[in-house]
């Protein structure tokens, strides 16, 4: 049996033909249509074989090569499947050609097609920053790995805990030297630094008024310069920074954006399963356990200071993989991607290369990898990456026929391997993702004003129903004009707000934070009744610190709960708007097509995801004697972790079954405080957002109000009809030339090797 597969994944078109029939419009796989692959991609192979009703076939794939690379990783539990990969023209210019195309709308036929907005909404899609970020624990060289991906010393190696900030490290190809702000807790940029250096950076970290940094130069391994791409350094999961930074990361990890993250996980090859990784590696387990490839794909875990293994104590880079990945699947994580590193080996390199002198220790280092790389076969790490096998195989090829020392070193340390990692996850993810939302904003844009003009003409050419026009219009123009319906609308909302036990919708968070409350308490206090005052205090320090994270854990789950009650709300009101809208234009009349009327008065479609971002009822909000910018729906007093548990008891040995009463008791008010705060919080975010719908509404009843209006000017004085229908139809006709040509740029073409 044969199939034919073809896969955009500019448009998210997929068709799979079998027997001259569509199975994605007349199977069980329909339901997949217009979803990425990867989503969907590990249950193709059973799909198909029930549809078949036959494990054995072959599938043609027409598609890109990262996209096949999928489809042969997973096809390994399909040994009867046969899979063939029909290449195509794989193009790291798309986004230039559509910024190219974009950028000509200045100069177009039609007035309206040079209205800055439409190219201002397209940069907006296409130049919306991508985060790679970077989560380790402390002596894990995080900062030696980032400084060997940006190909020069630049962040503190050796920074205390209390101090580290937030980085934000953005590529702006070109840019050659790097230049680093510091900014306050309300956003405010307090130190501004040209071509910052390595003592800037401490300068900068060491100052207690900075809360976080942000520097701007060329990331010289990312390949695609058309997309923003900024890599994030965390502060460790063990660091002693307020609570904002370590929500901040927990954040990062649990982000519910459409286009999220990619996470560097950096593991310390000789300390692995330390206490502190644990609450990050969770959150990174149930993230990996959702559905899809890309779930799985967007982590990323480094083995780092892969170097310390001693090939000569029978010590290989096999055991350390197997003991990482032993490691994480006793966290439920299953399968991970794991590149082995030596971040050190590519720092010294680096420093020799831009003329660094090395201290005599660093010298010594230097030998001693160049010897271990170059002499020690078993210590090649680029053959041990996870990459699919043509990527490996050009990496591995490269290693062996380069002949500068320093160049070979360079792959055999593993840092091609991992530079290749991000940029197959940029290609694969992030690029396409940005094209997909920017072309479909522009489209819809210019098909709308595409019915606008069509409109125009099917009104030019038939003159004789005149009257009857206008009075369409002014019938849909008092329709439009009436609250009512808007007022409805908000009621219905105040009537969700009011019937809707929020509490019930934080249950089972609440009930899984007790869950695992009662466990870390079991474990220092179930196996003793007393203990010496120094060990109880010992053993409080660590149960506090568990509790703590478990609470920033707990945090990051009430605040996607709210994200999603707020955007489910958002997306079904203004839906019930559209279709209000669409209703008041569905009128009959043989002489007009109501669904070009439809399209040319349509209302803005509305991103949920993007209004909760970019809304007006984002604002600053004062706690205390302090102010937060609150751009994430964090609930302002959260950081109130956990009261201070002290000893009183003047005695040698402490009591633990009271300790462990008074700690829940402490927490449980806390938590209990947590989720009453959390429903305060929803409930108060409800009511804003009834205001801005019904402004926003409003707006856009006048936006289509002056649309009707211009269309009636237009029947009443439209003088010369036919060279106005001329006018129109060439517009049209651009148009479409337009369309066509954003069309082309996103198709994927078989290349013309494989045609002939």
């Amino acid at each position: 049996m044969k199939i034919d597969m073809f896969y955009n994944p500019y448009n998210l078109d997929t068709i799979i033909i079998y027997n001259g029939t569509d199975l994605m419009q007349n199977s069980r796989l329909s339901r997949y249509r217009g979803r990425r692959l990867q989503f969907w991609v590990e249950d193709i192979f059973t799909m198909l074989e029930d549809e078949l009703n036959d494990d054995r076939y072959v599938i043609n794939f027409t598609g890109t090569s990262s996209d096949f690379a999928d489809l042969q990783e997973l096809k390994m539990s399909y040994p009867k499947v046969s899979l063939n990969h029909v290449p195509v023209i794989e193009s790291t210019n798309k986004a230039r050609e559509l910024k190219n195309l974009i950028n000509s709308l200045k100069d177009a036929p039609v007035p309206s097609m040079r209205d800055t907005a439409l190219r201002d909404k397209f940069v907006e899609e296409i130049e919306e920053e991508f985060q790679v970020t970077v989560v380790a624990t402390m002596s894990s060289g995080k900062s030696t790995l980032i400084n060997a991906l940006l190909g020069i010393e630049l962040l503190p190696s050796k920074v205390k805990s209390c101090t580290a900030k937030i980085t934000k490290i953005k590529n702006v190809p070109g840019k050659k030297t790097f230049d680093a702000i510091g900014y306050d807790e309300l956003g405010k940029s307090i130190n501004s630094i040209k071509d910052a250096d390595l003592n800037a950076l401490e300068h900068l970290n060491q100052d207690e008024k900075i809360h976080r940094v942000s520097i701007e130069g060329e990331i010289p391994f990312i390949r695609n310069k058309q997309i923003n791409v900024t890599i994030v350094d965390t502060p460790g999961p063990n660091s002693s920074l307020n609570e904002t930074h370590k929500l901040h990361t927990m954040e990062l990890i649990k982000s519910d954006d459409s286009l999220k993250p990619l996470v560097l996980y950096i593991l310390n090859a000789s300390q692995l399963g330390v206490d502190e990784d644990h609450h990050l590696l969770h959150a990174i387990s149930t993230q990996m356990e959702k559905s899809g490839k890309d779930s799985k794909d967007r982590f990323i875990f480094v083995l780092n200071k892969a170097d310390k293994f001693d090939p000569e104590k029978s010590e290989t880079i096999e055991e350390a993989i197997q003991d990482v990945k032993a490691h994480l699947e006793k966290i439920d994580i299953q399968n991970p991607r794991i590149f082995p590193v030596s971040a050190e080996a590519a720092k010294l390199i680096m420093k020799l290369r831009q003329g660094l002198d090395l201290t005599r220790k660093e010298k010594s280092d230097h030998q001693y990898l160049m010897s271990l790389f170059l002499e020690e076969s078993s210590m090649r790490l680029n053959t041990y990456a996870p990459l699919d096998s043509k990527k490996k195989s050009e990496i591995d090829m490269a290693a062996e026929i380069i002949r500068d020392r320093d160049e070979k070193v360079l792959h055999y340390a593993g840092m091609t391997s991992l530079a290749e990692a991000i940029n197959g996850y940029l290609d694969k993810y992030a690029v396409p993702s940005k094209i997909f939302n920017a072309v479909n904003v522009i489209r819809e844009q210019v098909l709308q004003l595409e019915a606008e003009l069509d409109l125009k003409s099917k009104i030019s050419n038939n003159q004789s129903i005149k009257q009857e026009t206008l009075q369409i219009i002014r019938k849909i123009e008092s329709d439009i004009s009436k609250q009512d319906k808007i007022e409805e609308l908000v009621k219905d909302m105040e009537k969700f707000r009011e019937e809707i036990d929020v509490k019930i919708l934080f249950d089972d968070i609440n009930r899984n934070i007790f869950n695992r409350l009662n466990e870390v308490l079991k474990q220092p206090f179930s196996n003793v009744n007393r203990l010496r005052k120094e060990d109880a205090e010992a053993s409080i320090n660590r149960t506090v610190r568990e509790i703590e994270k478990l609470q920033i854990d707990a945090v990051t789950d009430i605040e996607n709960q709210i994200d999603i009650i707020i955007k489910s709300q958002i997306q079904k009101m203004f839906d019930a708007y559209q279709k209000h809208i669409k209703d008041i234009i569905a009128f009959q009349n043989r002489e007009f097509d109501t669904s070009i009327w439809q399209l040319a008065l349509k209302s803005p479609e509305i991103n949920a995801e993007k209004v909760m971002k970019q809304s007006s009822f984002r604002k600053r909000e004062e706690i205390g004697e302090r102010y937060i910018l609150n751009e994430d729906w964090q609930l302002e007093e959260f950081w109130k972790i956990l009261k201070k548990i002290k000893i009183h008891q003047n005695v040698d040995y402490v009591d633990m079954k009271k300790l462990s009463e008074d700690i829940l008791l402490s927490t449980e008010e806390n938590i209990e405080a947590l989720f009453e705060q959390a429903i305060n919080f929803t409930d108060a975010k409800l009511i804003e957002f009834e205001r801005f719908f019904r402004e926003e509404t409003e707006r856009f009843n006048q936006m289509t109000l002056s649309k009707l209006e211009e269309m009636c000017d237009y029947v009443q004085k439209a003088d010369d009809l036919e060279e106005e229908e001329r006018r129109l139809s060439k517009s049209i006709e651009w148009i479409q030339y337009f369309l066509l040509e954003l069309d082309k740029i996103i198709q994927v073409e078989v290349r013309e090797d494989i045609k002939s």
